[in-house]
């Protein structure tokens, strides 16, 4: 059972940038569930539930999209029945309506993870190759910008497991095996705190100063000296790639992503028990992650789910999408060990949005279209937008109207964008408890407003008149008008916005995510979004009992607000429950694959029941099938082609067929997504597919 098994790590990724946003009381409207006002006085151990071993995925299911996804309705949209229905990632073209609008994470996981030797240890005596986990840029700026740098100066924060207590440690880290004639030099410089994760050795979390140094044949690591060796690149690509970069660095200077990517590893979970494999390179990566917005230690785990194949179907029947960055940190997996909320340390992460996809989610929420982020990140991304724009809504206005002044408040930076830098608007820094605090604000004064032209668009009264806030089209579309008056391609800034049960989502209209770990902050946001944490765990439950797989590589699901907060989520939930009836029909089951196993490996069963109103007279059936009507069928199929005519005969003369899809042999994996494919349509054939 996994009850947080892993220890606290950093307090902090990210220092402050030069703005906070502190909000004036009032902003921020009373919620419901767990907690009517705040969260503060909440007890941690609510978000507490014990997941079995065995349903934490090991390894993701194939092909992406055959995960299962759990669909669970708000009250208001039920008279009567389960609110829980159990549905394939696959089914998604068909639940949303075409006037839904994606917003996607499209951060990309680096090869932060790496072994490197000890080559001067101060008080610490050992020299064995030692575990390194980089975390981000020491200075809080965009790590994707940072690694499309030179490597030589840089300074990271990271994690060593030593018991370091003191500065001066410096560690080599070379290719495996290879003869490259240069090596990363990791120079510690500041101990920060102490790293503990349970069943590792203890370490330290540090600031390393970063720079190439001639290699000798004592850094080299052998691949045999570590476990974790086995998953760094191996020898004959090491070498290449060492090489090449060795050649680069004669003519020019090394960047900081080529040297990660010569030296490390992708950096799976802890919880995933096992050395990464080559696929990891590729599955623990979305299908849309962005070279150019590289930058995240753990990856956005909703986006695993998508394949090129499923966002195609998505966009041809017309639902729009947008893409943010947020980079992912260490603290992700950082369990709530404080007894209440208040006294946790929410971890800060950097985000950006170019302006165009502001603006387009902007016009979609003017337009009535349904928000749904893709991932826990999306949704912090586009809540902590909202509050920078209330925030600052008078400057922002003042920003549209007029060029930037001397003394202004923002800043501006580069972030990277292929071989261009974007220039971006930087908002500074939200702090976890923000919207919270402004709920407690206490007076009788008008405490906050934002001026467009000359009209009063928000203003708060708190204790003698309604509390009222500024719609988020209008800020979002603030923050886009502001960064291009500018001349700013994008907007930039840290969050550590944590959202909790009381919270009142701004901008969202649904969620897509994964299932969660125990006491994790993300237990927080959808205990937030269903209303309590008791409503979270009846999911759970539900969950469990089905044997859904869990966490990073596990399973998914489709949320909605306890109550709805806008006409368009109103519209988007009932389209999700008029389409169920016909998806609930495809059930499919995915082991989690031995390592040994090819990639293509996956067990489905398409479940084809008989009509609600079948013929009079069913067309009969060869007699030496033996079959007579209402029977249950297990049919093995490899492609529809092949079973179509007789799956179609059963079903309609009232048999109830499950289609039994198991061909390991089938090669190449095209092939094999399009046999997949071809049931699927043979389900929608058979049953009616919901879109017209």
């Amino acid at each position: 059972m996994l009850r947080a098994r892993l220890q606290p790590l950093s307090t902090r990724l990210c220092r402050r940038p030069v703005h906070t946003v502190h909000l004036q009381p009032g902003y921020f409207p009373h919620g419901s569930g767990d907690a009517a006002h705040s969260p503060l006085g909440m007890a941690s151990a609510a978000f507490r539930y014990d997941l079995p071993d065995e349903l934490i995925a090991q390894h993701a299911a194939e092909p992406r999209d055959a995960a299962r996804l759990l669909v669970r309705l708000p009250a208001t949209a039920v008279a009567e029945g389960s609110r829980l229905h159990d549905a394939t990632f696959s089914d998604l073209p068909r639940l949303l309506p075409p006037d839904a609008h994606l917003v996607f994470n499209e951060s990309r996981v680096f090869a932060a993870r790496m072994l490197a030797r000890p080559v001067r240890m101060g008080s610490c005596a050992a020299d064995a190759p030692v575990e390194v986990m980089f975390l981000a840029p020491e200075d809080g700026a965009d790590a994707s910008h940072a690694l499309s740098q030179p490597v030589c100066g840089q300074l990271w924060r990271a994690m060593v497991r030593l018991p370091l207590e003191a500065t001066g440690l410096e560690l080599r880290a070379t290719a495996a095996a290879t003869a490259s004639a240069l090596a990363l030099s990791l120079r510690v410089e500041r101990v920060v705190s102490e790293w503990r994760e349970e069943g590792e050795s203890p370490g330290v979390e540090v600031a390393v100063r970063l720079d190439l140094v001639p290699s000798t044949s004592g850094d080299q690591i052998a691949a045999s000296t570590d476990a974790l060796a086995s998953s760094l690149p191996s020898s004959s690509s090491s070498s290449s790639a060492a090489a090449a970069a060795a050649g680069a660095a004669a003519t020019s200077p090394l960047l900081l992503r080529d040297a990660f990517s010569t030296l490390g590893a992708i950096p799976l979970p802890p919880y995933i028990q096992r050395q990464p494999e080559a696929s990891d390179a590729t599955r623990y990566q979305a299908v849309y992650a962005s070279a150019a917005h590289e930058g995240s230690v753990a990856a956005p785990t909703a986006g695993l789910h998508f394949t090129s194949a499923l966002l195609d179907r998505l966009s041809a029947a017309g639902v729009a999408s947008s893409r943010l960055s947020l980079h992912v940190g260490a603290g992700t997996f950082k369990p709530i060990a404080a007894p209440r909320l208040a006294e946790h340390q929410m971890h800060a992460e950097r985000f950006s949005m170019r302006v165009h996809e502001l603006a387009a989610i902007a016009r979609s929420l003017d337009e009535g279209r349904p928000i749904v982020p893709v991932g826990t990140t999306s949704t912090r991304v586009l809540e902590s937008l909202y509050w920078f724009g209330v925030h600052r809504l008078g400057e922002l206005n003042v920003a549209c109207e007029a060029p930037s002044a001397a003394g202004e408040t923002f800043g501006t930076g580069a972030l990277a964008s292929g071989t261009a830098l974007e220039t971006a608007l930087e908002l500074g820094h939200l702090e976890q408890w923000t919207p919270y605090e402004a709920a407690a604000g206490t007076g009788s004064a008008v405490v906050g407003s934002a001026v467009v032209g000359s009209a009063v668009v928000g203003s708060a009264v708190v204790g003698s008149a309604v509390v009222g806030s500024p719609s988020p089209s209008m800020v979002l579309r603030g923050l886009a008008s502001a960064a291009t008056a500018r001349g700013c391609t994008s907007v930039s800034g840290s969050t550590a916005l944590c959202i909790a049960p009381g919270y009142q989502f701004r901008v969202i209209d649904a969620l897509i995510t994964n299932f969660h770990a125990p006491d994790s902050t993300l237990m927080l946001l959808v205990s937030a979004l269903l209303g309590s944490s008791a409503e979270v765990h009846a999911a759970y439950a539900h969950a469990i009992a089905q044997r859904y797989r869990f966490l990073s590589y596990g399973d998914a699901c489709l949320f909605f607000p306890h109550t709805p907060t806008r006409s368009a989520g109103e519209r988007l939930v009932a389209a999700v429950a008029a389409a169920l009836p016909s998806v609930r029909k495809v059930r499919w089951e995915v082991p989690m694959p031995a390592p040994d196993e090819r990639p293509q490996q996956s067990m489905s069963t398409t479940h084809a029941s008989p009509p609600a109103s079948p013929p009079a007279s069913p067309p009969a059936l060869p007699e030496h099938l033996g079959l007579r009507t209402g029977r249950k069928v297990l049919l093995h199929s490899c492609c529809a082609p092949c079973s179509g005519a007789m799956v179609e005969a059963m079903v309609t003369a009232g048999h109830d067929v499950t289609i039994f899809f198991y061909n390991p042999n089938i090669h190449p994996r095209k092939e094999y997504e399009l046999r997949i494919g071809s049931m699927i349509a043979l389900e929608d054939t058979l049953t009616g597919p919901n879109e017209p």
